[in-house]
């Protein structure tokens, strides 16, 4: 059988490998060198990041992100909007008109916005009327 030769490490070679990774920790820190503002920032950062993940699960978890409520479109009453047409006669006025159709003269407004009149103080008899609404 061989003999092993076993290298012995001395104290002074312990020490230089000591000094060595001294001064390459010593090299980086400096390179790396941050100043207290800019720790200051990163970890402010890191703080408002952490913040924002606890109320993202807070709001998650409570259930407050569907606050809309939801529409059962299977029930919606369905609105019919009736229209009359009606051919002004001689002598009447659109106010004669919404009385006629609406009981309620003020309505005339509404057949001038639905016929989309120009001059609504003149219709000529004979006008085909749209009345919007009518009973």
């Amino acid at each position: 059988m061989a003999k092993r030769r076993t290298k012995k490490i001395s104290t002074e070679n312990i020490k230089e490998t000591e000094v060595t990774k001294n001064r390459i920790y010593r090299d980086i820190s400096e390179r790396i060198r941050l100043d207290e503002s800019y720790v200051s920032l990163i970890l402010g950062a890191v703080v408002v990041f952490g913040l924002s993940v606890v109320a993202f699960l807070f709001i998650r978890e409570s259930g407050y992100q569907n606050l809309a409520p939801t529409l059962d479109k299977t029930n919606i009453p369905q609105i019919t909007v009736t229209q009359k047409t009606y051919v002004l006669k001689e002598g009447e006025s659109l106010w004669d008109v919404a009385v006629k159709f609406y009981g309620d003269g003020y309505k005339y407004v509404d057949i001038i916005n639905a016929n989309k009149l120009e001059n609504p103080d003149y219709v000529p008899p004979g006008t085909r009327l749209i009345i919007p609404n009518a009973k």
